[in-house]
C-alpha cells in the first residue's frame, strides 16, 4: 500500500508550469528565491506568482503588501496588479471583441 504524505507545496499548478518551463529548456539560474532563464530572458517566483524580470518596483511592492495583509494597502495595491495586468493585455484583442453574441454562438453550434 503506497504512503501517503502531506504535500507541502502550496503551489502545485505552479510547480506543474515551471517543470513545462524546465522540460522545454529553461535552467534553474537561482533557488531563493527561484529564477529561471528560458528563451533569453529572467523569471522569478514571488509569492506563487511567476513573473518575468525585471519586474515594476510598484508590482512588487504591492504584491507584498498582498502577501502580508496589509488591508490598510490592500485597495490602492489591487489597483497597481490590475494595471499592470492591462498594460500586459494591451497588445491583444479585447476578449470582449472575441466573444460571439448568443445569436452567432447558437447558429455555430446548430449550423
Amino acid at each position: 500500500m503506497a504512503q501517503l504524505y502531506n504535500e507541502r507545496r502550496k503551489s502545485p499548478t505552479l510547480r506543474n508550469h515551471v517543470q513545462a518551463l524546465l522540460d522545454d529548456g529553461a535552467a534553474i539560474a537561482a533557488r531563493e528565491p527561484l529564477q529561471l532563464t528560458y528563451k533569453g530572458k529572467t523569471l522569478c517566483v514571488r509569492h506563487g506568482i511567476l513573473l518575468c524580470e525585471p519586474t515594476p518596483e510598484a508590482l512588487t511592492d504591492a504584491l507584498e503588501a498582498l502577501a502580508c495583509g496589509q488591508r490598510e494597502r490592500r485597495a490602492q495595491a489591487l489597483d497597481v496588479c490590475l494595471q499592470q495586468l492591462d498594460a500586459a493585455l494591451a497588445p491583444y484583442p479585447s476578449l470582449r471583441d472575441l466573444r460571439p453574441s448568443r445569436a452567432e454562438g447558437r447558429a455555430a453550434v446548430i449550423g
